[in-house]
């Protein structure tokens, strides 16, 4: 078969065994009645198929100039032919294995390009021109390909029907370094490279139907209350958000938990591989080797209210490094949302890749961060690669597109940067009035009051009564009533919590229901035990 005909699928490679043979045996089978044997069950159907593509068109018609028909033969029935097509001698030698690589566009995917700009409606016209040296206008030729240049980006034009499409989707969407995002982040990493009519929506809607995502993928539920933002850093990884995933499955080398650093001007995050039993001095060295050692020391980290932050080591860490620890509210880390945003994101990554045992997600954090970091972010417009080196990372599919030979010079290159890292503030700050706005919208205003009796939300608190309970379905929603004691900002208190609770006494508004109690009215309840649901 010749390179394009190894793509074809396996019914159609079947079919074409049968044309090779019809035309090879034409003087014996003219006039003549015969069977065909196979044991490929669906070529029995192809003579009444409804619909066909123009190259089963064309077959078709070449079939129809025989008098047969196919009947089925099962493989193991079929052993003769069967032996024949795997003569040791027909087998292709196994590639050489070289140690110095050279990755370029396969002879077979060009091959398959050059035949599909052949057979395609609109391409093919412009193709013929450029081979005969006319260019249209808009389109380039290069090393027999067609390039189309639209908005100062040249791409390489892809056929409306070329089965490349599907293997292009697949890549920036399927694989581990796209990441299974949505349609716009798709869509961006696939049109730097490539372009096709239509192009945008063949991509909605492949990643509308992609399995995975709809097996996978989180409903996003917005938090109640007033959205508190937090202010624009100045300086890339000057704010640092981190958080951590877990337990999660132990994979082979004893990691249970992954530690979560996100830099929250770029967006750009790293995934370290952790346990569950990390010790402030563990965490510590986390930091040094995946932020410090890469993007010195930022002056606020932002972080949820876990023992491994507010241990005395890692307190006295950041105050000789002269960093301020910003500690978010008690089950409610609106504070750090932009790691709660990114811990989601991370889990449908790895639901979309893990194995059945679930045992080899720390593999995988190296491909799955890149995924990230390589994707425009919605906040910035830009992805988080970009700026923090002010380029795109290199990867297989930026091959197909056609190579530049302008280099910046210093001056030039730090302009750009300064001038899109001030777009990034700006995108930033209008996404974050923007959400404020919309969150407001789903929200309403407090009017709680220091003194004040309020119920607790009973989710995320474990008090001893609950030892005793077989089933938490049952447990109350609320607990309480409590007093406000203390405001600490305009959405978050400070309760009189009983000793044996033993949790962080802050909390957000939304955990709260107000008490409502008929003045002078004492209320009998029945006696509740030291531990319990009531105060």
């Amino acid at each position: 078969m010749q390179s394009a005909e190894r793509n074809y699928p396996v019914h159609e490679q079947e079919l074409l065994a049968v044309i090779h043979a019809l035309r090879t045996w034409r003087y014996y089978l003219d006039g003549t009645k015969f069977s065909v044997h196979t044991d490929h069950a669906t070529l029995r159907h192809f003579p009444t198929q409804p619909k066909l593509t123009r190259r089963q068109a064309r077959w078709m018609e070449l079939l129809q100039e025989y008098d047969f028909d196919f009947k089925y033969k099962r493989g193991v029935d079929n052993i003769v032919p069967d032996a024949l097509s795997r003569r040791p001698d027909y087998r292709e030698p196994d590639p050489v294995e070289l140690y110095n690589l050279s990755v370029s566009l396969s002879p077979d995917v060009r091959d398959q390009l050059v035949q599909d700009y052949n057979d395609d409606p609109r391409l093919g016209p412009i193709y013929k021109d450029c081979l005969d040296g006319k260019v249209a206008n808009g389109y380039s030729f290069q090393n027999n390909l067609l390039y189309f240049t639209r908005r100062g980006a040249t791409t390489l034009a892809i056929p409306r029907h070329s089965p490349i499409r599907l293997t292009l989707l697949h890549d920036a969407h399927d694989s581990a370094t796209a990441g299974h995002f949505g349609f716009q982040k798709t869509y961006d990493n696939l049109r730097r490279f490539v372009y096709w009519p239509h192009i945008a929506k063949d991509t909605q809607q492949y990643v509308a139907t992609c399995e995975k995502c709809q097996r996978n993928k989180d409903s996003q539920d917005r938090p109640a209350g007033l959205l508190q933002p937090l202010p624009i850093p100045s300086q890339r990884w000057e704010v640092v958000t981190m958080d951590f995933i877990g337990p999660l499955p132990p994979t082979a080398r004893n990691f249970d938990a992954i530690t979560v650093f996100v830099d929250k001007l770029t967006k750009q995050a790293h995934f370290v591989p952790s346990t569950t039993s990390a010790t402030a001095v563990d965490v510590a060295h986390q930091f040094f080797d995946n932020i410090f050692k890469l993007h010195g020391t930022p002056t606020s980290i932002i972080s949820d209210r876990d023992t491994r932050f507010t241990s005395r080591f890692w307190q006295e860490l950041h105050r000789l490094m002269d960093v301020k620890l910003a500690l978010s509210t008690a089950y409610h880390p609106q504070t750090d949302g932009q790691t709660e945003v990114m811990n989601k994101t991370l889990k449908t990554m790895l639901r979309a890749f893990i194995d059945n045992k679930q045992s080899n997600w720390d593999q995988l954090l190296p491909s799955l961060e890149f995924a990230y970091n390589n994707a425009v972010n919605a906040s910035t417009g830009y992805s988080p690669f970009f700026l923090n080196s002010g380029q795109h990372p290199r990867l297989p599919t930026a091959l197909l597109g056609k190579p530049s030979s302008s280099v910046p010079t210093v001056d030039t290159f730090l302009t750009e940067q300064a001038t899109t890292l001030a777009l990034a503030q700006d995108a930033l700050q209008r996404a974050q009035d923007h959400q404020e706005q919309q969150a407001n919208k789903r929200r309403r205003d407090h009017k709680y009051k220091v003194g004040d009796k309020v119920l607790l939300r009973a989710t995320n608190i474990t008090i001893p009564a609950d030892s005793i309970r077989p089933a938490d379905k049952l447990r109350p929603q609320f607990l309480g009533p409590f007093t406000l004691l203390e405001q600490h900002s305009p959405v978050t208190f400070r309760v009189e919590l009983p000793p044996f609770y033993k949790i962080h006494d802050v909390f957000h508004v939304d955990t709260f229901s107000t008490l409502f109690a008929v003045p002078g009215v004492t209320r009998h309840s029945s006696s509740c035990p030291r531990g319990s649901h009531c105060n």
